[in-house]
Parts: C-alpha cells; sequence; structure tokens
C-alpha cells in the first residue's frame, strides 16, 4: 500500500475522530444540563456515563488505528500490538453494546471482527520494533586465570 493512500486513510480516521470528539463535547453538555434539570433521575445519570463511557472509548480506538496506519508506514510494530488493539477494540465494543443496544453492537461486532482479521494479517506480515540492547563494552582485556 503506497503512502499516500495510507495517508488518506489516517486523514479519514482523524476526521472521524474530530466528529466523535465534537459529538462528545456536544453531547456532554446537553447531558450536564439535563442532569441540572432533573438531579435525581438515575436512568439519566446511567445514560449520560455510557455514553461518556463509549465516546472515551471511540477515541481510544481510533487514536490506536492511527497509530497503526503510522506503524504500518514505517513496516514495523511493537512487540504485542496486536494485543493491544483487541484490548482497545473490545472496550470500544462492549461500551457500544452497553450504550447503543445490541442490534447496533451486533453491526458493529462483525464490522470489527473484519477489521481486526485485517490488522491482524498486516501485523503477522510486518517486522518487529526490536528492544534496543545495552551498549557492550568492547576492546577491554579479558578476564584470565592468573597462575
Amino acid at each position: 500500500m503506497p503512502h499516500s493512500m495510507i495517508d488518506i486513510e489516517i486523514q479519514r480516521i482523524i476526521n472521524l475522530k474530530e466528529r466523535q470528539m465534537k459529538s462528545f463535547e456536544e453531547r456532554s453538555t446537553i447531558g450536564q444540563m439535563l442532569m441540572l434539570l432533573k438531579p435525581n433521575d438515575e436512568y439519566l445519570k446511567e445514560k449520560f456515563n455510557l455514553g461518556n463511557e463509549y465516546y472515551k472509548n471511540a477515541i481510544i480506538y481510533l487514536d490506536k488505528k492511527i497509530e497503526f496506519f503510522n506503524y504500518f508506514k514505517n513496516k514495523e510494530f511493537p512487540k504485542n500490538f496486536i494485543d493491544t488493539m483487541n484490548e482497545t477494540m473490545n472496550d470500544w465494543l462492549l461500551s457500544g453494546w452497553a450504550y447503543l443496544g445490541m442490534e447496533e453492537h451486533n453491526k458493529q461486532a462483525k464490522d470489527a471482527k473484519d477489521e481486526f482479521e485485517f490488522y491482524k494479517a498486516i501485523i503477522s506480515r510486518s517486522g518487529v520494533i526490536q528492544d534496543k540492547k545495552k551498549p557492550v563494552r568492547r576492546g577491554g582485556k579479558k578476564h584470565r586465570n592468573r597462575k
């Protein structure tokens, strides 16, 4: 995949993230105003908290997708990156299930599974970023037994 296509995908995800952040801010403002009007409404508080959790997890997941494509451009991924992708995707899906309901969750879960398989295939074909090793002292005298 050429870098220009990757950059286009990164920009698409950044735009989506910005829309999610704007929706989160608008929703948060409206929710806070409603909670001022109905301070004892437990259902409203619960729905507000579920929505906040959903949007936060969606934004974190989009950040991880941007990170994925940046690593993909370099053709190297950190060790266990697929596990962190899986964790953030799972958190996003579970919070979506709680906030949006089962029908929307099933649709998102199917799409997410296909997307995860795509990420897994790319990561498995790419190199792993090696941990930096400590420098070794060279040129010193070897230890030797003196008799």
